[in-house]
């Protein structure tokens, strides 16, 4: 299970505005811990994209190594699946840093919670909704990417005339 909630700051107090949690899918639990630290960053991104898509943010993780892999500071080079876990992830504007397990109690908790009969399937339906939402908002970009302001210009408008 992977685990995290994402925070504002106001008036120097931290507030949630969203938790999430999800199981891994059967082939990913035989991952090492490193491995599944870092598929849960990247499941909580995802979910989370649309409040962090052009936004700074603190990505606070109990797992240090992960701060030297996303940053690049490993010596080895990871495999293929890493790299291109790690490359959407430093598609986001953050910040990594490293919190002590007893200071990240929320995150650590929901991935500890136990599983429901129906999570998996729950978390197949919002895997599919989720695809639904990306094909729908990239399709909404190419055409908002598609109109050109020319196209809305009034011909023989000057500002002189009004």
């Amino acid at each position: 299970m992977f685990g995290g909630v994402f925070m504002q700051i106001k008036d120097g107090k931290r507030h949630p505005v969203r938790f999430e949690s999800g199981l891994f899918l059967p082939s990913e639990q035989n991952y090492d811990a490193t491995k599944r630290e870092l598929k849960g960053i990247l499941y909580i991104l995802k979910r989370l994209r649309n409040y962090l898509y052009n936004a700074y943010f603190i990505l606070e993780t109990d797992a240090k190594v992960l701060i030297d892999q996303i940053n690049g500071a490993h010596k080895d080079i990871p495999a293929a699946l890493v790299t291109r876990w790690i490359s959407y992830i430093l598609l986001f504007d953050f910040e990594i840093r490293h919190i002590p397990g007893d200071k990240n109690k929320v995150a650590d908790g929901l991935s500890r919670r136990p599983k429901a009969p129906s999570d998996y399937d729950d978390q197949m339906l919002e895997q599919g909704l989720e695809e639904v939402i990306d094909f729908e908002l990239n399709e909404i970009r190419r055409e908002l990417n598609g109109l050109r302001l020319k196209d809305y210009l009034i011909e023989d408008y000057s500002e002189e005339s009004h």
